[in-house]
């Protein structure tokens, strides 16, 4: 599970859960930083577009354009396409 800072996006959503006194679908060690994503990608050389939110200061629009924009860089990632399988050159080899 991704988040702009997993000090903030996952401890607000695991409180949420918690509130709501349902478990929370992901195991305790799965929280991946977008921040570290872009540092890699950028590290590497490459480029993406950050996807812009459709509705400014929604988080329902912020999350679904931070989604688009992590699968946008893990698909720029040589051997990976967005959907994180191994692309049909990867395979080749």
């Amino acid at each position: 599970v991704w988040g702009n800072g997993p000090d903030f996006d996952l401890t607000a959503m695991t409180m949420l859960f918690q509130a709501a006194d349902m478990k929370v679908p992901w195991a305790y060690n799965a929280g991946r930083d977008v921040r570290t994503m872009k540092e890699v990608v950028n590290g590497l050389g490459l480029e993406t577009v950050r996807v812009k939110p459709l509705i400014a200061h929604s988080a329902l629009s912020d999350a679904r354009a931070q989604a688009l924009w992590v699968q946008e860089m893990w698909g720029s990632l040589p051997g990976r396409s967005a959907n994180g399988s191994p692309t049909a050159a990867a395979e080749k080899e």
